[in-house]
């Protein structure tokens, strides 16, 4: 290894303990000292090149800083587009990092077709069944539901819910959406049976946090519906998970179905 790689993977290193103890601006001094060092060596176009990049996009989106970081995240992607080819598997959790930044500033609408794009590549490469594939899909169809594209969601979510084999996750966040997406095409009906679904399940699984969330909707929903007199047992039952979600440590992943195939 050249002397110039060495120290570019020193700088590496350095810039992690850094980004450890939250000293993001010295980290970032760090990694771009050394992906100068790097792409002296190896040239723009390398993998690990766009490593460093995306290690600086994240940095720069834990100082807050979202316009460096889709700055960074954006030449990542165009690095890897010229390396390899523009639907190889680590481009995926790139262009996520990019979608996020855009639903941070309520950007739905520009999200939309790179949460899309990130989602169709880990399909290809990882399968509709890993969780990487499931998370994005239940960040597309949250997308879609703001956008007010609710037949769109459905779709996804029914199309995607046939990769889930078990009971443990995510078909319960995706009864939740469903749930609210059937409210909103008018069927109650459905929607009901979803909710009372969800809320079983999210219960089964202690995901509370994610069950308050779902309690305080179907509240919303059935007063919409004029069911008052279900609607206290239903506050109560949130009042009570939320005392819970204080002091409540539990694994937050809603894919733990699929952890064997991340």
């Amino acid at each position: 290894m050249s002397t110039a790689l060495f120290d570019s993977e020193a700088l590496a290193d350095e810039a992690v303990v850094l980004r450890h103890d939250k000293k993001y601006a010295e980290a970032e001094v760090k990694l771009k000292s050394a992906l100068e060092k790097r792409i002296s060596v190896v040239g723009e176009n390398d993998r690990s090149v766009a490593e460093l990049l995306k290690q600086l996009g994240e940095t720069s989106q834990l100082a807050g800083n979202n316009e460096a970081a889709q700055t960074y995240f954006q030449k990542a992607v165009t690095v890897l587009e010229a390396t390899y080819y523009a639907g190889h598997a680590l481009i995926a959790p790139i262009l996520e990092h990019l979608t996020d930044i855009l639903l941070a500033q309520g950007k739905y609408a520009e999200a939309e077709p790179i949460c899309q794009r990130a989602m169709e590549i880990s399909d290809k490469t990882l399968s509709g069944e890993h969780r990487q594939t499931l998370g994005l899909t239940v960040k597309m169809a949250a997308i879609q539901m703001k956008l007010a594209k609710f037949a769109e969601a459905e779709k996804l979510l029914t199309k995607s819910s046939k990769n889930v084999d078990s009971p443990l996750g995510p078909l319960e966040e995706y009864q939740y959406m469903l749930a609210q997406i059937q409210d909103e095409l008018g069927k109650p009906e459905e929607a009901d049976k979803l909710y009372k679904a969800a809320i079983a399940a999210l219960e089964q699984r202690k995901s509370y946090g994610t069950l308050v969330e779902c309690l305080d909707k179907y509240a919303a929903f059935l007063k919409k519906q004029s069911r008052q007199k279900e609607v206290p047992e239903i506050e109560q039952k949130a009042a009570k998970f939320k005392a819970f979600c204080l002091n409540w440590k539990h694994n937050p992943d809603i894919f733990s179905s699929t952890l064997l195939r991340a």
